[in-house]
């Protein structure tokens, strides 16, 4: 129970994605801490966490020829077949030197 007091008496923020349960004004788990402990809390909304949110719902919007080329692209960087082609590349380099 004292290292739960000490946890709660040093803590200055929270980050959180951004759901009402955590940051809702009036019941959400920032402000009931805050209210508990009876400091000042930041309740900071994860970044990367909210940037995927952003590009999700952008994706929604695009043509579908957009987002075809996107996975494209997306798939060629990812495909094991152009892993092993990039030992190749490296190799032809080196070979030229």
């Amino acid at each position: 129970m004292m290292m739960l007091s000490l946890i709660k008496s040093n803590l200055i923020g929270v980050t959180h994605d951004r759901a009402a349960c955590l940051s809702g004004k009036e019941n959400g788990f920032v402000k009931l801490l805050t209210n508990e402990i009876q400091q000042k809390i930041l309740g900071l909304p994860d970044p990367c966490h909210s940037m995927d949110l952003i590009i999700k719902q952008s994706l929604i919007t695009l043509p579908e020829s957009i987002k075809k080329f996107i996975s494209d692209v997306h798939n060629y960087f990812i495909s094991p077949q152009r892993k092993k082609n990039k030992g190749l590349y490296k190799k032809k380099i080196i070979t030229l030197l």
